[in-house]
């Protein structure tokens, strides 16, 4: 990937990318699949009294993105979806 004219373009070395994209692929499938296997800890109670903080700051997330956490997988697939359609059959 080359970073040309403000955006991040493909290279033209596609050498050994399908097995990498795969393998990637696969990584996020497992960690999707480990959060949901931990009783949907993303789900957030409108009335519990808990706050939502980030791990390594300890800072509470703004409420806006607790809110989207819930619908993050659904929304990455859309976004994936068009991605693909775009760049790769598109082209």
């Amino acid at each position: 990937m080359e970073f040309t004219n403000g955006h991040y373009e493909l290279s033209p070395h596609h050498e050994g990318e399908q097995s990498e994209n795969l393998a990637n692929e696969k990584k996020i499938q497992e960690m999707i699949d480990n959060t949901e296997d931990h009783e949907k800890p993303l789900q957030t109670d409108p009335l519990a009294k808990e706050k939502l903080h980030n791990i390594l700051t300890n800072e509470v997330v703004n409420e806006q993105i607790s809110q989207n956490l819930p619908n993050v997988k659904k929304k990455g697939q859309e976004l994936y979806t068009i991605f693909c359609n775009k760049r790769l059959v598109e082209k």
